[in-house]
């Protein structure tokens, strides 16, 4: 981390303002180079007596977590903006940061990083700003990634399992863990420093309800995945039936939108039609299927999806014409009948009947819940270990051989808030961010 790290950290496109980022040693140096502080600062102060030919323009003196007015030279163009300098080690990567806030014109901030690399910046690489942070003690890995999920949150569920409330007591929970099986190892290698005073069955007898807490801890959050799941994916909802009974009609009603045509020609719809609409702070992600008869052609291709999709979404709902189609309805575990009749005046109570049975039953409320796959996976596999240390200890297997089972949960559990990742598990989840963060 001996390189200023430099990015736009606004999104692509024209704008009001536009963001550049530094971060590093060199941050305020290199950003001394191209910009001069604006007069009106400078009007109580007395101007600095510079040499006629200065080996390098003299650090700017910016005020930490103070906006400065000034202006950016360039023999291509020149441009009024606001610094604001983050001095080490108060700021977000625990380095000196400067940000230059710029007119927000794309073409612009590109000319202007180019300015900045050849002043000595290298070009951030994709999550180096937060990865800087995370290896500088800032936050933990759990709490790294809640700082994207916040980023590509779309629902408030998503808002409130990425808040710093949830993660806190997540962080809680892992540092438990952690310590619980870092004491056990402690007491392992104390016995086997000792071996004359024969402490092995005692100290397994003492690990043992240790080891169970500890899988108690991570069953209780593994029993949240699925909860997890409807979080961050949204519930999945199929409108299925025959052809031409109005489930392009309900969908369209659904979503708020002509989003399917609508037609009395059979088979209109020969593919799955996706639209999300925010319900109570969850999304719900409605599709429009082909309707389910004895075709072939394109229509038929677009009525095996309809089939292959009935078993990957959450909850079906099943138009029919003038009775339930008993046929189409055991094609679901869980469905809602609906009535060509009904369409038109039932949509507005079908969403409180989805999030009755699938929300309401599933969801605790403001509850611990695990939404990333990550976590879900290490958390298994932690388990995995940790059975095994109850199998050795069943076994009678040696002091050594239950240490190494418990080093590996220990390691899954260290993936997950980053006291023993690897490099590769580091480079997959700041991966994930976007340059500038």
């Amino acid at each position: 981390m001996n390189t200023t790290i430099v990015a736009i950290a606004t999104p692509p496109g024209n704008g009001g303002v536009g963001i550049i980022r530094l971060s590093g040693k060199d941050a305020l140096k290199i950003v001394s180079e191209l910009v001069t502080i604006h007069q009106e600062n400078m009007k109580n102060e007395k101007p600095p007596i510079t040499p006629l030919k200065p080996p390098c323009p003299p650090l700017l003196n910016l005020k930490p977590r103070h906006a400065t007015y000034a202006k950016i030279e360039t023999p291509e163009f020149s441009d009024t903006v606001i610094l604001l300098y983050f001095q080490a080690p108060n700021s977000f990567t625990g380095e000196d940061i400067v940000e230059i806030h710029a007119h927000g014109g794309w073409f612009l901030l590109q000319k202007l990083l180019e300015h900045l690399l050849t002043l000595g910046a290298s070009i951030a690489q994709p999550g180096e700003f937060s990865r800087r942070a995370f290896l500088n003690g800032k936050f933990n890995l759990t709490q790294a990634e809640s700082i994207i999920d916040t980023i590509t949150a779309e629902s408030e569920s998503e808002l409130r399992a990425a808040s710093t409330t949830h993660q806190i007591a997540f962080k809680n929970k892992l540092i438990e863990m952690e310590s619980s099986l870092l004491d056990t190892l402690a007491r392992i290698s104390a016995a086997l420093d000792y071996p004359e005073h024969d402490m092995e069955q005692t100290t397994l007898d003492n690990i043992q309800p240790q080891i169970n807490n500890v899988k108690t801890l991570i069953n209780s959050l593994v029993s949240t995945v699925n909860q997890g799941k409807l979080v961050s994916n949204g519930v999945q909802i199929a409108i299925i039936g025959r052809p031409n009974v109005g489930k392009s009609s309900l969908f369209n009603r659904l979503v708020g939108c002509d989003r399917s045509i609508v037609a009395d020609v059979a088979g209109t719809t020969r593919d799955v039609v996706s639209e999300t609409v925010l319900y109570k702070g969850f999304k719900f992600i409605f599709n429009d299927t082909a309707g389910i008869r004895n075709a072939d052609g394109v229509e038929g291709l677009g009525i095996e999806r309809t089939k292959k999709l009935i078993n990957q979404v959450d909850i079906v709902i099943v138009v029919y014409d003038k009775e339930p189609d008993s046929e189409i309805m055991c094609l679901a575990e869980m469905a809602i009948p609906v009535s060509r009749k009904d369409v038109a005046i039932i949509s507005e109570r079908l969403k409180e009947e989805i999030y009755k049975r699938i929300i309401g039953k599933n969801i605790v409320t403001n509850g611990l819940v695990v939404t990333n796959a990550r976590h879900a996976n290490e958390l298994r596999l932690a388990h995995q270990a940790l059975d095994d240390v109850c199998g050795s200890i069943m076994t009678n297997q040696t002091l050594d051989i239950v240490a190494s089972d418990i080093q590996t949960a220990l390691q899954h559990v260290g993936n997950i808030s980053g006291t023993r990742a690897s490099d590769a598990v580091l480079d997959s989840v700041f991966s994930r961010f976007c340059v500038g963060k």
